[in-house]
C-alpha cells in the first residue's frame, strides 16, 4: 500500500511539473507566474511526501514529512497570488506585500523546524500519518493558509457573478478549481477518506492546477478580450447586440433589452431561438457571410424597427462575430406611408421628422426640413440653393453621386448605404440613406430620409479597433500581429524580417515606482519605435514588456539598418530624459524566405533577443 501511495504521488509531481511547465511558456500572461509557483509548491509538498511513504525507518519519515512543508506553506500563497493576478488586482502585489506574503511561511518553516525546543507546532502530537491537530503555531498556520484560500475563491466567485457573456463558464472553471482543497478539508474532517493516513491535500491542489491550467491555456481565459463596451454603446438610443461566431448572444445594451423584453439570462442563448426576427437575418448570414444585411421588422402593430448586420473581424482577418444594430423608424415608415396620401400632409411631416428629409433634383438640392439644418448648421436658404455635393465628403463624391443617379432613372441601387456629411463648421457625421424616385414640380427628383449615425459608426469602430489594437501602447496586439503572420506566410513580400524588442527593466521600475511608471515607460518605447521604422511595417505589443516588428521585402541587411536605426532612435530619446528615465531595449533579429516557417523565423528571433538579454546581465554581474 506504501509503495502506491508513493507511486501516486508521484505521478501527482509529475502532473504539476507539466502544468508549471505549460505556465512558464506562457509567463507573460497574467496569472502564469502565478501558477508556476503553485505547480512548484505542490511539487515540493508531494515528492517529500512520496518519500514519506517509502521509508519504513520512524525517524526518516518524520524527517521527510517535515520536508513536505516547504511546499506546504507556499501552496495557499502562490494560489492566493494567482487568483490576483487572474482577476486583474495584480497591482496589489507590490514589492513590500510579497515581502509581507513571505513571513508567515518563513516563520512556519523556523518553528516547524525547531518543534522539539519548544513544542509550539506539534505541542506532542507528532504523527507519521495525516496530521490533523498540533500546538498553536499548528492552527495559526492552518488559520492563515485556509483564509488566503478564501480569498482566492471569493475573487473568483466574483468575477464569475460579475462576467456577463458566454465567457462566464470560462470562469465557473477557475471557482471549480479553488474549491478542490476544500473538497479536500471536507473529506479529512467527516473522516470518509477511502485511503487510511493518507493526506489528500497535494492530490487536490493538484487537480486544481490542472484544471485552471485547462482554463488558462485550452478555453483562453487570459486571450479572449469580450468585445469592449463603453459609455457610447450604453448611451445609444439604438438597441446594439453582440454576438459571436457560433451565433449565440454574448452582449447586450440597454436599449436591445427594453425594445426586445430581454434580461441577462438570455445571455449564452442562441440568437435563433431568443430574437424572434432571427429567421429573416439568418437568411442573410448563409447566403452573404462576408457582407452586411438589413431588414425591416415589425415588433408590434405600432412600431417598426430596423435590424442591420454587421459582421465583427480584424483587419485581414476571418468573422469572429455579428454586430446587430435595432433601430426605430417609425417615423420613417409613418412618413413614408402619409406621403403617398396627400403632397400637404408629408410637407407637415417633413417639418416635424426627427429624421433628415431632402429632395434633390438633379444635382440641386431642392427642399429639406428643419432637422437637416439642425444637424448640418446650414440654413434652409444655404442647403436649397446649393448641389448637394457640397455637403458630401470629397471621398465620397463619386459613391452618393453614382447611387443618385440610379435612383434617378429608375435603375436598381443599394436600398440602404452610408456616406460622410460635412457640416458648416467642418465636422464630419456619418448619415444613412434611403430613398424613393418622386414628381417634384414636374420632373423626377429623389426623396431621400437620412438617419445621423455618427453614435454608431463611432462604436463600430471603437469595437473594430479595440479587437486588434493594444490600449495602452496603440500599437497593434498579439491576435492582430498572428493573423499578419499567417497572411505573410501566402504573400509577395518575402523575403520578411522579424525584430523582437524587449524593454529591459520593466519589473523593477514596476516595483519601484509602481505601475503608472512602467506604462509610461512601455508607451515611449512605442513612440520611439513608431518613428524608427517605416510605415508599411507592422510593430505590435505581444505580451507585458515584449514587441515584435514585421518588416517585409527585407533581407538581413535590411534588418539590420532597422536595428541601428532603433538603436540611434533610443539614443535621441535618452538625451532629452534625465537618467532614470531612460529607455534600455534588448532586440533580436532573424530573416527567412518564402520556403522558411514565419514561425520559425518568429522563434529565432525571440532567441536572439533573449541571448542580447543574457548577455547585458552578464555583464552587468561582471
Amino acid at each position: 500500500m506504501n509503495q502506491s501511495y508513493a507511486f501516486a504521488l508521484i505521478i501527482s509531481s509529475a502532473i504539476s511539473a507539466l502544468v508549471a511547465a505549460m505556465a512558464w511558456r506562457r509567463r507573460t500572461a497574467p496569472g502564469a507566474a502565478g501558477l508556476t509557483l503553485a505547480m512548484a509548491s505542490l511539487i515540493a509538498w508531494a515528492l517529500p511526501y512520496a518519500v514519506r511513504w517509502l521509508m519504513q525507518d520512524v525517524t526518516w519519515q518524520y524527517f521527510w514529512l517535515d520536508a513536505t512543508y516547504l511546499g506546504v506553506v507556499t501552496a495557499p500563497t502562490a494560489f492566493f497570488i494567482f487568483a490576483l493576478q487572474v482577476t486583474n488586482h495584480a497591482e496589489w502585489l507590490t514589492r513590500q506585500k510579497k515581502l509581507l506574503l513571505a513571513v508567515e511561511p518563513l516563520l512556519t518553516l523556523l518553528i516547524l523546524f525547531t518543534d522539539r525546543y519548544h513544542g509550539l507546532f506539534y505541542a506532542g502530537l507528532r504523527s507519521t500519518g495525516t496530521i490533523l491537530d498540533g500546538g498553536p503555531w499548528f492552527w495559526i498556520n492552518a488559520i492563515y493558509s485556509y483564509l488566503l484560500l478564501l480569498i482566492a475563491l471569493i475573487l473568483f466567485v466574483r468575477m464569475f457573478l460579475r462576467t456577463k457573456y458566454i465567457f462566464r463558464h470560462q470562469a465557473g472553471v477557475m471557482v471549480l478549481g479553488m474549491l478542490m482543497p476544500w473538497v479536500s478539508n471536507a473529506i479529512g474532517i467527516l473522516k470518509i477518506s477511502p485511503f487510511p493516513q493518507l493526506d489528500l491535500t497535494p492530490f487536490m491542489f493538484m487537480i486544481s492546477g490542472a484544471i485552471f491550467a485547462f482554463g488558462l491555456f485550452r478555453l483562453h481565459l487570459l486571450d479572449i478580450v469580450p468585445v469592449a463596451r463603453d459609455q457610447l454603446v450604453e448611451s445609444m438610443n439604438d438597441g446594439v447586440i453582440v454576438l459571436d461566431d457560433a451565433l449565440r448572444i454574448v452582449d447586450l445594451n440597454p436599449a436591445a433589452r427594453t425594445l426586445l423584453g430581454l434580461h441577462d439570462h438570455h445571455i449564452g442563448q442562441p440568437a435563433e431561438t431568443t430574437l424572434e426576427f432571427w429567421q429573416h437575418l439568418g437568411i442573410a448570414v448563409a447566403e452573404q457571410p462576408e457582407t452586411q444585411a438589413e431588414i425591416q421588422i415589425t415588433l408590434s402593430s405600432s412600431s417598426y424597427f430596423e435590424v442591420r448586420l454587421s459582421q465583427l473581424h480584424g483587419y485581414h482577418q476571418k468573422a469572429n462575430g455579428y454586430l446587430i444594430i435595432l433601430r426605430d423608424i417609425t417615423d420613417r415608415k409613418q412618413t413614408q406611408m402619409k406621403l403617398q396620401q396627400s403632397e400637404e400632409q408629408y410637407r407637415l411631416l417633413f417639418e416635424n421628422a426627427t429624421e433628415m428629409i431632402v429632395v434633390v433634383k438633379g444635382t440641386m438640392l431642392k427642399f429639406c426640413n428643419p432637422i437637416t439644418s439642425q444637424i448640418t448648421g446650414y440654413s434652409i436658404g444655404e442647403l436649397t440653393s446649393s448641389p448637394f455635393l457640397r455637403f458630401v465628403h470629397p471621398e465620397d463624391h463619386e459613391y452618393v453621386l453614382s447611387n443618385h443617379m440610379k435612383r434617378l432613372k429608375g435603375e436598381l441601387t443599394d436600398p440602404r448605404y452610408e456616406f460622410r456629411l460635412l457640416t458648416k463648421d467642418n465636422q464630419i457625421k456619418w448619415a444613412e440613406v434611403s430613398g424613393i424616385r418622386i414628381d417634384w414640380e414636374g420632373e423626377q427628383a429623389t426623396l431621400n430620409f437620412l438617419s445621423d449615425i455618427t453614435d454608431r459608426k463611432q462604436a463600430e469602430m471603437a469595437l473594430q479597433y479595440q479587437s486588434t489594437h493594444d490600449i495602452l501602447t496603440g500599437l497593434y496586439n498579439r491576435q492582430y500581429f498572428e493573423t499578419e503572420l499567417e497572411r505573410l506566410k501566402s504573400g509577395r513580400h518575402f523575403p520578411v524580417s522579424l525584430l523582437m524588442v524587449d524593454v529591459d527593466g520593466l519589473k523593477k521600475i514596476n516595483d519601484q515606482f509602481g505601475h503608472h511608471a512602467g506604462d509610461d515607460l512601455l508607451r515611449r518605447a512605442a513612440e520611439v519605435m513608431k518613428t524608427s521604422f517605416r510605415p508599411e511595417d507592422m510593430i505590435a505589443r505581444i505580451g507585458g514588456d515584449e514587441f515584435v516588428i514585421i518588416i517585409p521585402d527585407a533581407d538581413e541587411e535590411t534588418a539590420q539598418k532597422a536595428v541601428n536605426r532603433l538603436r540611434s532612435q533610443v539614443e535621441i530619446h535618452n538625451q532629452t530624459q534625465p537618467a532614470d528615465r531612460w529607455l534600455y531595449l534588448s532586440i533580436g533579429s532573424a530573416t527567412g524566405d518564402r520556403h522558411h516557417n514565419l514561425s520559425t523565423i518568429f522563434k529565432q528571433a525571440d532567441q536572439a533577443m533573449y541571448l542580447e538579454k543574457n548577455l547585458k546581465k552578464s555583464l552587468h554581474a561582471n
